[in-house]
């Protein structure tokens, strides 16, 4: 049976050949990617895509604030 995305993820996380950096890297990769989608802001989809760009741009969004408030917490 296939992975799940939260398994990928997970096995991404804590499986790396490189130890704690793998980590890092999953951590900067999504937060660069939240930032890059909000940089390029909701296109004009007119209807081509399955995910709504303006959906898109509101999950950037949610994942940067997420990650911001568990900062935070520190």
């Amino acid at each position: 049976m296939p992975l799940t995305n939260e398994q990928m993820v997970k096995n991404l996380m804590n499986y790396s050949k490189y130890g704690p950096m793998g980590q890092v890297f999953i951590m900067i990769a999504i937060e660069d990617y939240a930032k890059m989608v909000l940089e390029q802001g909701p296109a004009v989809d007119n209807n081509k895509s399955i995910i709504s760009p303006l959906l898109w741009d509101n999950i950037a969004h949610d994942v940067l604030d997420r990650l911001n408030e568990m900062r935070a917490r520190k």
